[in-house]
């Protein structure tokens, strides 16, 4: 199974399939057993979980979701860099800070604006699926802390392009260093949440929160999570909508 799966699907594809083939066995041997035992309603129910996990499941690969083993694998992808990690983030958010604050001072007219131009070549590799590099990834931290700025890039992030924007801002919010990790938390926050990823979205609102626990955008983000509010369809939205 694993040799003709990995046939079927490219290099990039990030579906940890063993770990959704080990939870479907168990599964499976869960209503085995039960019938087995001859107990219709534990068999019942051991084929209702199945039947919902595997829904799930599905809904996931189609969506081009992750299918991550538990909550904790999310709350490590949104954990704060460590150790090298960390010293390296912000030594490029120290190296970026004085250029961002000098156009900011600089700049007559709306900082949105100003700061997408200063953000044109970060925005191009995002939609072009490249990797951020460390200076990039800084780039964006700092002048996402603005809020008109922070304004912009969410109106960039759209039922149409969140896929594209989620492992970049998920990346983002990992090298993020105080103060800066409301802001860019909450725009991947947002990105999980046009996928259909609730779960990402609340793990990323959540250390949004940590970090900020007055930040209206996070919990503008957080009422949205906990009314089950469904994503919109394309051109439906934009962060403004949402707070």
């Amino acid at each position: 199974v694993r040799e003709t799966r990995a046939e079927l699907f490219i290099l990039t594809d990030r579906i940890p399939y063993v770990e959704t083939l080990e939870a479907t066995r168990a599964e499976h041997l869960a209503i085995c057993a039960a019938v087995g035992d001859r107990d219709g309603e534990a068999a019942a129910e051991a084929l209702a979980i199945h039947i919902d996990e595997t829904r799930e499941d599905v809904h996931a690969i189609v969506e081009g979701q992750e299918i991550l083993p538990d909550r904790e694998a999310l709350v490590r992808r949104y954990a704060a860099a460590r150790g090298d990690q960390a010293e390296r983030a912000a030594e490029a958010v120290s190296a970026v800070l004085p250029g961002v604050l000098d156009r900011m001072r600089s700049s007559s007219g709306p900082l949105g604006p100003v700061g997408l131009g200063e953000l044109r070549g970060v925005v191009g590799k995002v939609e072009a699926g490249v990797p951020l590099d460390d200076v990039d990834t800084a780039r964006l931290v700092v002048w996402a802390h603005a809020v008109e700025v922070r304004t912009a890039i969410g109106a960039l992030v759209t039922p149409d392009t969140a896929r594209r924007w989620l492992p970049a801002l998920a990346h983002a919010a990992r090298a993020a260093v105080p103060p800066f990790e409301p802001a860019v938390l909450c725009l991947a926050a947002y990105a999980a949440w046009l996928t259909g990823d609730g779960a990402q979205a609340r793990v990323a609102v959540d250390r949004a929160l940590g970090a900020d626990p007055r930040s209206t955008l996070a919990l503008a983000l957080l009422d949205v999570l906990d009314r089950g509010v469904r994503p919109p369809r394309p051109g439906d939205a934009s962060l403004t909508d949402v707070g």
